[in-house]
């Protein structure tokens, strides 16, 4: 007997886990209309590996997108939950509990297990939206990472409108490959990438057994020749 199902599915999952196995919510009929609320949790490698993706149904065979892979063998294992009283009690059956593939040696690699969960999430949503500014602008933030990250930084302010017109700014490291290797420099720019419509340019070296690695990165007001100066 669990209080709740949030403890019921937490509980299903650690046994899961140390064990090396990942479930799912395979079918929920999560609905107040109906008088007993039901749960199934399967195995993620439950169900049959489809041929094609299931979007493209309408498509012409030769057409279709093929699938690429899939963890699906027909698992067997089933647990099912039920509310059993109106204090949001439930109670776990197994329905089969057996699987037909291995366990997971190492879970730190699975997928699911680095999925984020509701708390985190919230917690990197509340970071994005605040951006730990401390009252600073984006762009006060972003020149004071790469101050104390010791990059080589130069920008251009104007003054009439407060905002930024160029910056270039390169990591140390960089800086260091481009004296080994300053023989050829290819520069290259993109468009609309951004949320205020800066150009940005890319300066990419080449060492000598051919490999190119980035020398720098600078936010452009225009493509004018004021601006490369």
């Amino acid at each position: 007997m669990f209080n709740g199902k949030d403890a019921m599915i937490k509980w299903a999952r650690e046994v899961a886990r140390r064990n090396g196995f990942v479930l799912v919510i395979k079918r929920s009929t999560m609905t107040e209309k109906r008088r007993k609320l039901r749960l199934t949790l399967a195995c993620e490698r439950s169900g049959k590996y489809r041929k094609f993706v299931k979007a493209d149904h309408d498509i012409p065979e030769n057409k279709r997108r093929k699938g690429i892979g899939t963890k699906k063998c027909n698992c067997p294992f089933i647990l099912k939950g039920n509310k059993v009283s109106d204090k949001d009690e439930w109670m776990l059956h197994v329905v089969c509990g057996v699987h037909n593939h291995l366990a997971v040696v190492n879970m730190e690699e699975h997928s699911f297990i680095g999925r984020l969960s509701l708390q985190e999430s919230n917690l990197i949503a509340d970071m994005s939206n605040s951006m730990e500014r401390a009252g600073r602008s984006q762009m006060q933030k972003m020149l004071g990472k790469l101050k104390e990250r010791k990059y080589l930084e130069w920008h251009r302010w104007n003054d009439d409108t407060q905002t930024m017109r160029d910056l270039f700014f390169a990591h140390p490291t960089s800086v260091d490959l481009l004296r080994t290797f300053p023989e050829i420099l290819i520069m290259d720019c993109t468009y609309k990438t951004n949320r205020y419509r800066l150009s940005l340019l890319e300066i990419v070296g080449i060492t000598s057994t051919n490999l190119t690695f980035s020398v720098a990165f600078v936010y452009l007001e225009a493509e004018r020749k004021d601006n490369y100066i």
